[in-house]
């Protein structure tokens, strides 16, 4: 009997060395497992295979979902292949699933936009839209376009290192509509036209804070007989230059032209404006403003946007055709009357009716930069 109870606990003793023996050897496969998979998805990211990149972080986080490195990096993933959602779902989980203050901001910035931007200020939405003409108050047949006036607030956002340093900053654009006392000789509800602005939204102290806003476009989304504005990203060796421009042209009931453009770097505190106009230029001819028309397209061409510098060389007007092949076009509206318009039967009448419609759309997604390129028209 005393010996069956020595033997107990040298067998209980062999029972446990064994069982720590095999969660060790199953917590080192398991830890070899994760540094493999961790090892592949840096590598694969190093050669910008985003896919096979996703797919071995995806892997590692089923061995281990309390490690950061893996959500941190999928984010990023998920920003270069433009799918905010995904990006800001993985950082959910990672906020759930790990302890680490670096993915609690890092998902504070990222959801900033659904959380808190777009309850407040709401959420425009992409699609086609139809202007009416409507009288002036100056005359019988002093007319103009009527802006869209159901959108406002968020368009769409971008999370990059745009001033350089290291850290991702938050670009939100965002439509107001708002008076333009310029057009008091319209109605009251004609003289609200749409603007647009760049905000720029930084973490500080673990909270975001908006640093920066530029007023981009404006009037955009209904103002002339034909439209066509848009902001994107040129991404060269230099950095990140945020681009723009609105351009609207009236030929219905008059002839002529207005324009504005920008081209600007945020410097980490402020957008800082290196070319574009002063103020929105208008007329019928550009001729008198050839100079400042070349030393913008000198400009573009050195940054990479040959073709937009040849267009403005030849029309001398300082603004965008999206015709370079951008790499990341952010919004564009493009449109024009509809057609149906007589400018004979207005200019007897001095109806607006007379003149038809115009027809815009407003464009926030593209499936890819091929697309981008094909969608985006030339001015008129």
């Amino acid at each position: 009997m005393r010996k069956w109870l020595l033997l107990i606990p040298v067998c209980l003793c062999t029972a446990l060395l064994s069982a720590g023996i095999t969660i060790y050897v199953l917590n080192d496969k398991k830890e070899k497992s994760f540094e493999t998979e961790i090892g592949d998805a840096r590598k694969y990211l190093e050669e910008l295979n985003y896919e096979e990149a996703e797919a071995s972080y995806r892997a590692a986080l089923q061995i281990d979902p309390k490690e950061e490195e893996p959500y941190l990096r999928l984010a990023e993933i998920y920003t270069e292949k433009k799918e905010p959602e995904k990006a800001v779902e993985v950082l959910r989980t990672g906020t759930q699933n790990t302890d680490s203050r670096e993915i609690q901001e890092k998902y504070s910035l990222y959801a900033y936009v659904d959380e808190v931007l777009i309850p407040q200020e709401g959420q425009c939405q992409e699609g086609e839209y139809v202007c009416e003409y409507l009288p002036g108050q100056n005359g019988r047949y002093t007319v103009g376009v009527d802006s869209v006036h159901s959108q406002k607030g968020v368009l769409t956002s971008r999370i990059l290192d745009f001033d350089g340093d290291g850290q991702e900053e938050l670009l939100v654009l965002t439509m107001e509509n708002q008076g333009q006392t310029g057009d008091a000789q319209w109605t009251a509800y004609m003289a609200e036209r749409n603007a647009v602005y760049l905000q720029m939204y930084e973490l500080q102290d673990g909270a975001v804070v908006q640093t920066a806003e530029y007023q981009a476009l404006y009037p955009v989304l209904g103002y002339g007989d034909y439209e066509n504005s848009g902001i994107f990203l040129n991404h060269t060796e230099d950095g990140i230059y945020l681009c723009g421009s609105t351009y609207n042209l009236i030929y219905m009931w008059a002839d002529g032209s207005t324009y504005n453009s920008f081209v600007l770097r945020y410097n980490g505190s402020s957008f800082e404006k290196l070319a574009g106009t002063e103020n929105t230029e208008a007329g019928s001819s550009f001729e008198d403003l050839r100079y400042p028309a070349y030393r913008m397209a000198e400009f573009l061409e050195n940054t990479g946007l040959v073709n937009e510098a040849a267009q403005i060389r030849e029309s001398y007007m300082r603004k965008f055709d999206f015709v370079d092949d951008t790499e990341d076009m952010l919004m564009q509206v493009t449109g024009d009357n509809d057609g149906t318009g007589d400018s004979l039967a207005f200019s007897e009448s001095g109806d607006p009716e007379d003149l038809g419609q115009v027809v815009l759309t407003l464009k926030l997604t593209w499936e890819n930069d091929e697309e981008s390129a094909a969608s985006a028209g030339n001015g008129a």
